[in-house]
């Protein structure tokens, strides 16, 4: 469930003094149902927090656990070329099952482009380990996982530009997103069954995919909120589907 609880953050909220929206997503393989991830968004003036929960249902939940996890990012929304753009304070990350419990929180720097990454991982026995890491030079960004892709929306959508890498904080790698053209979209098309319609591909490069470069088709709506996602090519899976279930925009 991981990898939905991030890629299902695409929002757009350009010109907004005061903006929220929530999203409800139900993921599955075949006829196996997953779970559910849930992404949310404020606005109120300058700050900014968004959020992705994602948790395992049936037997899945019975296969992993229990498994929940949460992604939380909050911050400042600062101007860049009239938009606006959500510039994190700090990210956290929660992983919680039966048998253990997992924590990662980075605070940014901005100012001296570090971010500090703490971690705390516990086992059934409660005992937890701890692990402080300084981020910086190429390990340093002005994103995090759930930010780049508001931003992306914001910018990349509306550029000329067909494809950009981004380096994102709370990311293992770098992921590439793609406009997609040719054989790309209409591989696009296939896998989310809609001949037209506004299209990302996202390629992940994650130990996630059983090949080196797993793709997630993504369907945005008229609110540049994903609609319907597919992650193709999953390891334990292949390939993995999230439908919009539930979307309120204010």
């Amino acid at each position: 469930m991981r990898i939905f609880a991030i890629v299902l953050m695409f929002f757009w909220a350009a010109g907004a003094q005061a903006f929220e929206s929530y999203a409800k997503y139900n993921v599955k393989y075949s006829w196996f149902e997953l779970g559910d991830a849930i992404a949310k968004l404020s606005i109120d003036g300058d700050r900014y927090v968004t959020e992705v929960s994602a948790k395992s249902k049936k037997m899945a939940a019975t296969f992993s656990g229990n498994r929940q996890e949460t992604y939380r990012s909050e911050g400042r929304v600062i101007k860049e070329n009239g938009q606006n753009v959500l510039l994190p304070e700090k990210l956290e990350w929660r992983m919680k099952s039966t048998n253990k419990s997992r924590y990662i929180i980075w605070i940014f720097d901005h100012e001296n482009e570090i971010a500090t990454m703490v971690k705390e991982e516990c086992d059934s026995k409660k005992k937890c380990n701890h692990e402080t890491t300084m981020l910086e030079g190429e390990k340093y960004s002005r994103n995090d996982i759930l930010t780049i892709y508001h931003n992306i929306t914001n910018n990349f959508m509306k550029s000329p530009e067909k494809n950009i890498e981004v380096n994102v904080v709370g990311s293992r790698k770098r992921a590439r997103v793609e406009k997609p053209e040719g054989k790309l979209l209409k591989a696009a098309q296939e896998n989310l069954g809609l001949t037209s319609g506004n299209i990302l591909v996202v390629h992940l490069n994650q130990e996630l995919f059983s090949s080196a470069d797993g793709a997630l088709f993504v369907l945005l709506d008229d609110d540049n909120i994903v609609k319907k996602a597919v992650i193709v090519d999953t390891v334990l899976f292949g390939d993995v589907v999230g439908d919009l279930v539930e979307k309120k925009v204010n």
